[in-house]
This record gives structure tokens, sequence and C-alpha cells, in this order.
């Protein structure tokens, strides 16, 4: 099948959240790349736990289909294509957790990945 690499896409629907027992955390949600997108699979992450993330950062890969794409105006040829996107994120912080690890199927707007504002706050999402 062809794989054809996109233009990078924006993670812009960060969530804030605060509970009794995590410290602030931001949860990225699985970007929704087409209006008939019902599923992205994680491709690829490109930082790792604890890592520093600034706006603007490739933070990760989704690979959907030619028919998530396309829905069903898909030809037969673009049904077996898969198209990488990267994806970037808008948010500062720092990786805390992944939710959706490499090869992990997503629908759209389901966490995939906690981002939180310390260092220190990490480990606290192990």
């Amino acid at each position: 099948s062809a794989r054809r690499a996109w233009p990078r896409r924006l993670c812009g629907s960060v969530r804030s959240l605060c509970s009794a027992s995590l410290p602030p955390h931001k949860v990225v949600p699985m970007p929704r790349l087409a209006p008939t997108m019902t599923t992205g699979k994680v491709h690829q992450w490109n930082i790792g736990i604890g890592d520093a993330i600034s706006p603007y950062d490739l933070v990760f890969q989704v690979s959907i289909t030619g028919p998530e794409l396309l829905g069903n105006d898909a030809t037969e040829k673009q049904a077996d294509a898969v198209v990488v996107m990267e994806i970037e994120c808008i948010e500062d912080g720092f990786l805390a957790k992944i939710l959706a690890p490499v090869g992990a199927d997503a629908g759209p707007d389901q966490p995939i990945a906690v981002i939180c504002e310390d260092p220190d706050d990490v480990a606290a999402f192990a």
C-alpha cells in the first residue's frame, strides 16, 4: 500500500484537568484529521515520557487510511492508501503519560496522552 506524508496538523483541543490525586495536567486527544475520520492509529511518538514540549513541536504521528480521509468517495486505489500526518502541539509542558502507544487505534477526541506543567509532576502519572 502507498504511504504519503501530509503537512503538519495542530493538536489544538488540549483539555486542562485537575483532580485531588493528580497534579494539574492537560489531556491530549486524538485529532480529528478529516470529517469522515472515525479512527486513527498512533504511528510514532517523537518524544518520550518526561521530555519537554514547546508550541509547534512535532509530538506524534497519526496514520489513517484512504476511506477515513475521503469517506465513501475513496477509489479502490485510494482505499489502500495510508496517510501519515505529523501532529504539532500548541501547549508548553512535559509528556507525563502516553495513553495510546504506537500501533494503538483511537477515535477522534479520545485521550491519547497527558501533559503536565512541572517536570517534577511527571512521576505522579507513572
